[in-house]
Parts: structure tokens; C-alpha cells; sequence
């Protein structure tokens, strides 16, 4: 028998693609290798400290991540909510159930947290919320002070609107702010670090105008079509009597100027900082007319604005436990405040000791 020789080769068209293959994988992998950035540790929190909320209530969640610039969330409820550079989100569940929420950190790191939402109990006692006073619109640059008035509160965690979510502006009972920038803002006020005693109001943060001064102008006399007046003997004048004339100056009509409106609980407010050395006796200036020495009654004896913003500043808002402003009375034509009492009512003992300690 003959012998057979293989004639088994490997096109080369076969090599070739095969060898291209290869070579792309390892461009793909080297890329991969080159570009992989690890997940960096990430953590779900709540404000609350706590997992459980009852249906309409609102959630507010953080994310604890470094790096972090971009935040894409799912709340298992089939919302989901992409937010740039802010770590903070707020969420409310209109259904009761076991939800999963998920946070995807630039658009590689996922983290996942459950959540239990019930029902709200109907027979639970409703704490009492916050109450804000303040005024609804100011200049920016302007110092604009803010009050809470509800009863129990201990403690208080301010968000005036203008820096991140989350973030806490102020603790005092009375703070004041200073906006930088133009718009509606949303304060956002917690007493006693309760996520159920929340409240909220929105003002009107707006461009502060330029000073102009105004001009007069005299009046356009009226282009009247007179008949012709008869032809009357020379009269002589008296020359006393025109020197008077001539010397009459015509003054333009003065064009009252109004003073803004405040009301009484952000007077109180103004008065209250004061107190606490946050503002100065001029901030009442446009209010009363630049009448800063006017007669009031102060604790019930007579005296002047200025003596009891003295006395006021003396006496400090640490010793202040409520002040009262009452018989306010307003000029009509020019809105100036004319009078009003000021009664101040001070903390005890126990109250001021209670304080500090709480500091």
C-alpha cells in the first residue's frame, strides 16, 4: 500500500481573524484594566435615624460617599429621582408596604436599604409644629431675622433655603441670615430633632434697587385757546408789590414717601435681635420714620425707642423669655409707626439654668 501523506493546514484568512479577535481583547481588557475605578464605600441614612415612616410622611435621605457626583435613586415605588452634586433626597410613600431603596452613585456603585412604610395611627396624639415668623420678602444682602413661636420647643434645626439640602444653618430659637442670591427660597424649620414636629414657609428673596434721586420737573402749562382780551388803559404797578412777587419761589409738591409695611410679630422679631446683639437700633429707621426717640411705654413706664433698646440689649436674649408688643399704632398717610408698648417677660431661674445645660 502507498502511503498517505496529511494534507490537513489552517487557512490563512483563518489566522488572521482569529488573530485579530485576540487582539481586540486585549486592547478591551488592557481599556478595562486602565479605566476600573473600585466602588467606593457607600452608606444609606436617614434623618430620622430610623427605617419605619407611616404613609405621607416625609422621608428625607442622604448618601455618605466620597467622590460622589452624581446620585440616581429608586424608592421601590416605581419613582425614581436623578440628583447632581446634592447628597440629600426627600421622598413621600403614598402606599404602606416593605420597599427597597437603591441609590446608584456615578453610574457604577449601587446601594440598597429597606424601608418599612404602615399606616398612620389615627388615634395618635398630632405633636405641635413649628411656627415661622418672619418677613415674606427682603433684598439680598439684606439681614433678615427669623422667630419660632410654638410651645415645647428645646431645640431648633434652621434650613434657610440657599445651601445644600440637609444642611443645618442655624440652632437658635430667633437666627438671622443674610441671602446671597435672588428667588423663592423654602425654610424648612425642626423642633426637638423630631422628624414629626416640621414645618416650612416659602419667601421671596429679591435684587436690591438702586438709589436714585428724583428729579423735579415742573409741570407743562396747558395750551389754552383764549379769546382776545380788550384793549385796557396802561396800569401802573406798584413797584413793592412786584419785588414781593418776584422774590415768591413756586416749591414743587413733595411726594410722600410711605414706610414698608412689618408686621407685629416680626417687630418682635427685630426686637428680640436686639437682644441677642444681632441688629442695631437703624433697622427700625425706615419703620418709625427715623423717629428712633420717639415716647413708647417699656414694661409699663414711660419712656423712649432708644432707652428700651438699651435696656433690651442690657438684658440679653438669654434672660428673655417672651417679648410683647402690643398698641401698635400706624400713621395712615405715611405708614410710620407712631407708638406701641413693649412688654418683656423674663426667664427664671430654673428656665435659664435648664438653658445653659442644654448648650
Amino acid at each position: 500500500m502507498a502511503n498517505r501523506q496529511s494534507s490537513f493546514r489552517i487557512d490563512e484568512r483563518v489566522f488572521l481573524t482569529m488573530l485579530v479577535i485576540c487582539g481586540t481583547a486585549l486592547v478591551l481588557l488592557a481599556f478595562r484594566f486602565a479605566t476600573y475605578k473600585p466602588c467606593m464605600p457607600i452608606r444609606i441614612v436617614s434623618s430620622s435615624g430610623y427605617m419605619a415612616v407611616t404613609t405621607g410622611e416625609l422621608v428625607r435621605l442622604s448618601v455618605e460617599a466620597t467622590d460622589g457626583n452624581s446620585f440616581n435613586w429608586d424608592f421601590g415605588d416605581g419613582n425614581q429621582k436623578l440628583v447632581e452634586r446634592y447628597h440629600t433626597v426627600e421622598h413621600t410613600y403614598k402606599t404602606p408596604g416593605d420597599y427597597t431603596i437603591s441609590v446608584q452613585v456615578n453610574g457604577n456603585c449601587i446601594e440598597y436599604i429597606d424601608i418599612q412604610v404602615k399606616e398612620p395611627d389615627l388615634f395618635k396624639t398630632a405633636k405641635p409644629l413649628p411656627v415661622i415668623i418672619s418677613v415674606d420678602t427682603v433684598f439680598a444682602g439684606e439681614k433678615i431675622y427669623f422667630s419660632d413661636t410654638s410651645s415645647g420647643a428645646e431645640s431648633w434645626l434652621w434650613h434657610f433655603g440657599e445651601t445644600e439640602p440637609g444642611n443645618v444653618d442655624a440652632r437658635e430659637k430667633n437666627p438671622s441670615y443674610v441671602y446671597k442670591t435672588t428667588g423663592v427660597k423654602i425654610i424648612r424649620l425642626m423642633i426637638n430633632n423630631d422628624p414629626e414636629q416640621v414645618n416650612s414657609k416659602y419667601i421671596e428673596v429679591m435684587k436690591k434697587p438702586e438709589k436714585k434721586l428724583q428729579e423735579y420737573q415742573p409741570r407743562p402749562r396747558p395750551n389754552l385757546d383764549l379769546p382776545d382780551l380788550p384793549v385796557s388803559p396802561p396800569i401802573v404797578a406798584d413797584d413793592k408789590k412786584e419785588k414781593a412777587a418776584d422774590n415768591e419761589k413756586i416749591e414743587p409738591e413733595q411726594n410722600i414717601t410711605k414706610a414698608p409695611e412689618i408686621s407685629t410679630e416680626s417687630f418682635k422679631a427685630l426686637l428680640m435681635g436686639i437682644a441677642s446683639g444681632d441688629s442695631t437700633i437703624e433697622t427700625f429707621a425706615p419703620y418709625l420714620c427715623d423717629k428712633l426717640d420717639m415716647k413708647i411705654s417699656y414694661d409699663g413706664k414711660p419712656t423712649t425707642f432708644r432707652e428700651a433698646c438699651k435696656n433690651l440689649k442690657e438684658l440679653s436674649s438669654k434672660r428673655i423669655k417672651e417679648i410683647k408688643l402690643t398698641e401698635m399704632r400706624i400713621d395712615k398717610t405715611s405708614n410710620c409707626i407712631t407708638s406701641f408698648k413693649i412688654e418683656v417677660k423674663k426667664k427664671n431661674f430654673v428656665e435659664r439654668l435648664f438653658n445653659s445645660k442644654q448648650k
